[in-house]
C-alpha cells in the first residue's frame, strides 16, 4: 500500500470529543485528522474529554470514549467510535449514561500524486438515554435520541485536508420529558494542515457548522415551540498534538475553542472550551 493511501485510511473522526469540539450532533466524525496511519489493519483508541458550555446552564461534560479504525481493503475502512460514558453535570444535577454510537465508512474514489479524494456515509445510533432523567433538560442527557444518516466528501493533498459533512437527522421528537427536542440538520465543513513538531505530529484544524433547520422544544403545556435563532453557525479552531512510542502506541492531547460561538444550547452541544487525551494502539 502506498504511503499516500495508508495516510488517507487513517483520516478519521477525531481526536477529541464528537459533540465537544465541533458542538455538533456527529458529522464531525467525517472528516477529523487522526495523527498517524495505522501500521497494521486496526488501530483501537482509548480516550477522555473534558469541554463546558458556558451557556446560562453552565453545565461540564465529561465523557469516555474508545474508537477502533478497520482497513477493510487497501481503499476502504471502518471506523467506530463509542461514547461509553457521558457525564454532564450542572447547577440541575449530575447525569451519567452510555453515548451514542458512530458508524462510519470511508471509500477512496480517486488517488494520484498525494491527492486523495474519498467519499463518506455512516450512521449515529441513538444508544444513549435522551431520557435518563426525565426531570432534567436535553442538556444533561446522555444521548441525544435520534438515528442519523451521515455523509462526506472529502480532498486530500499533501498536508492539507479539505470536508464537506452533511448529517439528516431523524425527524421525530426524542423521548426527553422537558425539551422533547427536534433537531435540524447539519451542514459541516473543515479545513485541516498536518505537520511534524517536537518529535511528534501536530494538527491545526478549523471547523464550521450550521444548523439548516431551528429546534423545536415542548411550550410545558402540550404544545411545541419553534426557538429562535437556533439554527446557529459556529466555527471552532483546534490543535491537536500526537507523540509516537514504542510498540505500536501513542498518546495525543488536543483543545478547541470557538471563533464564532453559538449561543443557544438548548441540544446540549454547545461548547465554549473542550480538552482531551488519548492514547491509541495499532494491533
Amino acid at each position: 500500500m502506498q504511503i499516500p493511501t495508508v495516510f488517507f485510511l487513517s483520516i478519521l473522526a477525531g481526536l477529541s470529543l464528537v459533540q465537544g469540539q465541533c458542538s455538533d450532533a456527529g458529522v464531525c466524525s467525517i472528516g477529523s485528522a487522526s495523527t498517524y496511519p495505522a501500521e497494521n489493519t486496526v488501530k483501537i483508541d482509548a480516550g477522555y474529554s473534558y469541554g463546558i458550555s458556558s451557556t446560562v446552564e453552565d453545565v461540564d461534560f465529561h465523557t469516555v470514549y474508545l474508537k477502533g479504525t478497520f482497513l477493510l481493503s487497501q481503499t476502504g475502512l471502518l471506523f467506530i467510535r463509542w461514547n461509553v460514558l457521558n457525564r454532564q453535570i450542572g447547577p440541575l444535577g449530575t447525569v451519567s449514561g452510555i453515548g451514542d454510537l458512530l458508524l462510519i465508512y470511508k471509500q477512496i474514489l480517486w488517488e494520484r500524486a498525494g491527492s486523495v479524494f474519498s467519499l463518506s456515509a455512516g450512521l449515529k445510533l441513538a444508544t444513549g438515554n435522551a431520557n435518563a432523567n426525565p426531570d432534567l433538560p436535553q442538556v444533561y442527557q446522555p444521548g441525544l435520541g435520534t438515528n442519523d444518516l451521515l455523509f462526506g466528501l472529502n480532498y486530500q493533498i499533501n498536508t492539507w485536508q479539505f470536508l464537506l459533512g452533511y448529517q439528516y437527522t431523524q425527524r421525530i421528537r426524542n423521548a426527553n420529558k422537558v425539551n422533547r427536542l427536534k433537531r435540524g440538520d447539519d451542514l459541516y465543513a473543515e479545513l485541516a494542515y498536518t505537520g511534524d513538531m517536537m518529535g511528534g505530529q501536530v494538527i491545526f484544524k478549523l471547523m464550521g457548522i450550521k444548523r439548516l433547520q431551528e429546534s423545536e422544544i415542548s411550550d410545558g403545556s402540550g404544545g411545541f415551540v419553534i426557538v429562535d435563532g437556533s439554527a446557529q453557525t459556529q466555527v471552532n479552531a483546534a490543535a491537536n498534538y500526537t507523540y509516537r512510542l514504542s510498540h505500536g502506541y501513542a498518546v495525543s492531547a488536543e483543545a478547541a475553542l470557538p471563533i464564532l460561538k453559538r449561543k443557544i444550547n438548548v441540544d446540549g452541544l454547545t461548547r465554549y472550551f473542550t480538552f482531551s487525551v488519548q492514547i491509541s494502539k495499532n494491533l
